[in-house]
């Protein structure tokens, strides 16, 4: 039978709610970007049948606090790991996750991970965040990535059914007859 751990890593103003699955090797999953651990569930599936699998909230997310002020998301996955006894881990982050990773791993260069396994967001990095122009101007397109990183998008259409704030499902009329 698989050991399932949850709880809650307290952190400077706040806490943040973790689980942990399984047993064997160390492996923290970092969300993308404002989703919570629930985006890990079909990976802890089958991660957890041969590893110890460790997946927690970010602040302002699922069940963890709401943040007050200014923190640091380096500090508040060292608060995780420590709250569940790692001492060494591989890190595995997905866009926002993997960014967080590279950057945990590059302030610990000598400890924390074994490996870093990551898909990094498009267009920026812990030491170089995405270009903006600025404000009231516009970049001049002279890189390859002036459009992802400096050109207004324009709002994408509502997909059917839904309203046009995107958030809600719209009310569905019927015909009479």
């Amino acid at each position: 039978m698989r050991t399932v751990t949850k709880g809650f890593a307290d952190v400077p103003g706040g806490y943040l709610y973790y689980q942990q699955h399984g047993q064997g090797q160390d492996v923290l999953l970092l969300n993308a970007g404002l989703t919570d651990l629930r985006m890990w569930d079909t990976t802890v599936a089958w991660l957890a049948d041969i590893a110890r699998v460790t997946t927690f909230d970010y602040r302002d997310t699922g069940l963890s606090a709401q943040s007050d002020g200014p923190f640091s998301e380096l500090d508040d996955i060292a608060a995780v790991l420590d709250a569940v006894g790692v001492s060494r881990a591989t890190l595995v982050g997905v866009s926002d996750g993997g960014r967080q990773a590279l950057a945990f791993a590059h302030q610990h260069p000598d400890g924390w991970p074994r490996s870093v396994r990551w898909v990094p967001p498009s267009a920026s990095s812990p030491t170089r965040p995405r270009p903006r122009p600025p404000p009231g101007k516009r970049c001049e397109p002279t890189s390859p990535r002036w459009r992802s990183c400096c050109v207004p998008r324009a709002p994408a259409p509502p997909r059917p059914g839904m309203s046009m704030a995107g958030a809600r499902p719209s009310t569905p009329t019927t015909g009479a007859g």
